[in-house]
C-alpha cells in the first residue's frame, strides 16, 4: 500500500470514527430523547464536510472555475 493511500484511509478513519462513536452510543440510550441524535449528528456533519469541502475546492481551483462532466 502506497504511502499516499494509506494516509489518507487512516485521516478518513480519524476524521469519521468520533461520528460514528457519538452515533452508536446515542443510537443505543433507552431514552427517547436521544432517538434522533445519532441521524441528526451523522447527517449534519456529513453535510458541513461536504459544503466545506466543495467551497474549498471550488475557491482553490484554478481561476475559480470548475467544471463538470455529465457522466
Amino acid at each position: 500500500m502506497s504511502q499516499a493511500l494509506a494516509g489518507t484511509t487512516l485521516l478518513a478513519f480519524a476524521n469519521g470514527a468520533p461520528d460514528i462513536i457519538t452515533a452508536a452510543v446515542a443510537g443505543s440510550s433507552s431514552s427517547d430523547s436521544t432517538a434522533l441524535i445519532p441521524f441528526g449528528s451523522l447527517y449534519g456533519g456529513s453535510l458541513f464536510d461536504m459544503a466545506f469541502l466543495l467551497g474549498m475546492v471550488i475557491y482553490y481551483s484554478p481561476g475559480h472555475l470548475l467544471s463538470l462532466k455529465k457522466k
